[in-house]
């Protein structure tokens, strides 16, 4: 596609096979659907970047079989300032994305997904939340790349459990700096830099697979309501 410029007010559908958008600038407005179908799993391209203000949303569709979903990023930044959703309706299924992300909307990840490239930085902006769901993994990694979370990452596990199915995996990047929070339960693999997680959604355990390094002026916040670890009290 080498329309310059795509403004999307309406509904924009991209099913299975590889699709490339050259185009200068992709500006979503509405909602825009990325999907794997019966038909096969997808492979979208955009070479300059996508801003996303309205519902962007990463699908398979198809109940029998795996349908993955791989978009590339190779200019620009996939810039979220709306609803990004990451689902599967059908079948179990993973979600790539090779390029750089900055979010200052809502992320929802209800499938496993990777953040993947070489000498690139994600950033999670002040006011900015990316929620992973029970079960299921975010992986950020990438030689020479790091993330920056200014906002709120929240770890969807279930509380009185060890929450190790939900996972943020930072352990493939260089650094990953938390000036923001992470709440929730769960399990979170690599070095943290700065805050320590938030632990509970009500009490609950956060466990970091690797170093904590609590740097000037970092906060570890607690619950307290009861003498038995877990339910009773948080645990890091």
């Amino acid at each position: 596609v080498n329309t310059p410029t795509i403004v999307n007010d309406g509904t924009f559908r991209v099913q299975n096979g590889t699709t490339t958008f050259n185009s200068t600038s992709i500006i979503n407005n509405a909602d825009m659907l990325l999907e794997g179908t019966i038909s096969g799993s997808a492979t979208v391209n955009f070479a300059n970047g996508l801003v996303n203000n309205g519902t962007l949303t990463f699908d398979n569709t198809y109940a029998s079989a795996t349908r993955n979903l791989t978009v590339n990023i190779s200019g620009g930044v996939l810039d979220n300032q709306g609803a990004w959703n990451v689902v599967q309706t059908g079948a179990g299924s993973s979600v790539t994305v090779t390029g750089s992300l900055d979010n200052s909307g809502t992320i929802s990840i209800d499938r496993n997904m990777t953040l993947t490239g070489t000498g690139i930085s994600h950033v999670n902006q002040p006011g900015g939340t990316i929620t992973v769901q029970e079960g299921h993994t975010l992986t950020v990694t990438g030689t020479s790349s790091s993330f920056v979370n200014d906002g709120t990452i929240t770890l969807s596990g279930v509380s009185g459990v060890s929450g190790v199915t939900t996972i943020l995996d930072v352990s493939g990047i260089e650094t990953f700096q938390n000036n923001g929070s992470i709440i929730g339960i769960g399990t979170v693999n690599g070095t943290v830099l700065g805050n320590a997680p938030t632990v509970g959604l009500s009490p609950g355990i956060v466990t970091i697979n690797g170093d904590y390094h609590m740097t000037l002026g970092s906060e570890f916040e607690v619950e307290l309501v009861g003498e038995v670890p877990v339910v009773g009290y948080d645990v890091l």
